[in-house]
């Protein structure tokens, strides 16, 4: 995925988020993840732990 031309690296899974912006000469870019907001600059990973899911009970 990229950004503003900047390449973003987006792992996923049922509770963590994380994105990684290769080290380089891009601007820094800001991003909101459920309401929390953050600014990532080049060769940062960040981690958003993701709330769980209302779970439905049968």
């Amino acid at each position: 995925m990229s950004y503003r031309e900047q390449p973003i690296r987006v792992e996923l899974t049922a509770t963590n988020l994380r994105l990684h912006l290769p080290a380089g000469r891009a601007r820094p870019i800001r991003v909101r993840v459920e309401g929390r907001e953050a600014e990532l600059y080049p060769g940062q990973t960040r981690d958003f732990l993701l709330e769980a899911p209302d779970r439905v009970h049968t």
